[in-house]
């Protein structure tokens, strides 16, 4: 007979290299991220954050976001039949990724009351100045409230327990505040010959609002079997997105003072925290998923070492 074990190896087999899969996408994200150093510094006003000039360089990057986009999503849907990830009752490291992004959603909010609801100057100049205020009010409310759930996610991948999955209220704050975030910058005037920092934010907020629906649907238990591929699917991509938006963004706040920043597009910590997080629960809980299997494979194991033998 063929033991739990065995046929968790048979499906990964049948499914995607996660190691292969994780290389890949951490290998993106950092190539993504580098020449978009070089295109901050170079090729993008920071005045308006649109690009200069054309460059290769600039077409490389776009083909490669969307080549990557595309082949990490597509990965997930062709493996759906065989791709299955535990969220509740594991322990998991992740939960330190989990801390950390509750205290970026807490930094988050308090830039919104800094930036005093009013949304940035790009923005003001198309958009009615309610609508951005109330997308900011309500940015800061869910923000509060998604920095909450991440504490609760936390503590629960920590110890193992399925408490977040009694939350299912707070679990949809996280999905709410991407997609109000996303709504805003619809108001925000941009130029569709030079676009830079805008088309990047995004897609990224897109695949992350997509991701933290159904991180809350597995979380609580609201889901149809076999959905768990949605998670790889839309999150690989939003944590490469997120990545290489971000990351030069943290670069050149400290290393040149934000110098080659927009004003209206500076650096967000829940961006690169956010990241951080879907990287590492997808992937360590693919291996908690492994491990599970193991130890039941184990103790099935045992009792029929006891069985006496028949003659």
């Amino acid at each position: 007979m063929e033991t739990t074990l065995e046929k968790q190896i048979e499906t990964n087999k049948r499914s995607m290299n996660f190691a292969a899969v994780f290389f890949a996408s951490a290998s993106s994200a950092v190539v993504l991220g580098v020449i978009r150093i070089v295109l901050q510094r170079f090729y993008i006003d920071p005045g308006t954050g649109f690009y200069t000039q054309k460059s290769f360089l600039s077409i490389a990057f776009y083909v490669l976001f969307g080549i990557s986009a595309v082949a990490f999503f597509l990965a997930g849907v062709l493996s759906r039949n065989t791709f299955e990830i535990k969220v509740n009752g594991v322990r998991s490291k992740s939960w330190i990724f989990a801390v950390l992004l509750a205290v970026a959603f807490v930094f988050d909010g308090v830039s919104v009351v800094i930036g005093g609801f009013s949304g940035n100057s790009m923005a003001m100049t198309v958009a009615a100045t309610n609508v951005v205020r109330f997308g900011n009010i309500f940015r800061l409310v869910f923000a509060v409230i998604s920095a909450v759930w991440f504490i609760i996610v936390g503590a629960s991948m920590k110890t193992g327990s399925d408490t977040a999955s009694n939350r299912k209220i707070l679990a949809l704050s996280p999905a709410v505040w991407a997609s109000v975030r996303l709504l805003t910058l619809f108001t925000t005037e941009i130029s569709f010959v030079r676009v830079s920092d805008l088309l990047i934010e995004i897609v990224a907020l897109a695949f992350t609002a997509l991701f933290f629906i159904n991180f809350a649907q597995q979380t609580c238990g609201v889901y149809n079997t076999g959905s768990a591929w949605k998670l790889f699917s839309y999150g690989v991509p939003a944590a490469v997105s997120l990545f290489c938006y971000s990351f030069p963004k943290l670069i050149f706040t400290f290393v040149e003072s934000g110098k080659y920043i927009n004003s209206d597009y500076r650096f967000c910590f829940v961006d690169l925290a956010a990241a951080l997080f879907i990287f590492s629960f997808i992937f360590s809980r693919k291996a908690a998923v492994v491990n599970e299997c193991v130890v039941e494979d184990n103790a099935a194991a045992e009792p029929e070492m006891n069985e006496p033998a028949e003659d």
